[in-house]
């Protein structure tokens, strides 16, 4: 397993999208396993609850293989979403409101 992979999308994540990044994600993580999925969401304005229900996908898929899944750059109304729905609550996810 590589270290991280890192993806920045720089579009809303939501019903018009989401079809879209799973597909791309979802490779990624099959062919490379990366043990850090890291999701950086500095350039998106919104995630729906579509976007919400994808990365907790992702989480389940990176768990599957001893990954893990970091957001970045979440905004209020993206980790508003998030605890709304209670993604943030999901084991081997942790979301962090700025870049480190």
């Amino acid at each position: 397993m590589p270290g991280q992979y890192v993806v920045c999308p720089c579009c809303e994540i939501d019903l018009g999208t989401v079809a879209r990044l799973r597909a791309d994600w979802v490779a990624v993580i099959e062919r490379n396993r990366p043990d850090c999925f890291v999701i950086d969401l500095t350039q998106v304005g919104f995630v729906s609850s579509s976007g919400a229900r994808l990365i907790a996908e992702i989480v389940r898929m990176q768990r599957a293989h001893g990954g893990r899944v970091l957001v970045l750059g979440a905004n209020r109304i993206a980790r508003r979403v998030l605890h709304i729905l209670e993604v943030d609550r999901v084991q081997d996810l942790e979301i962090r409101s700025s870049q480190v």
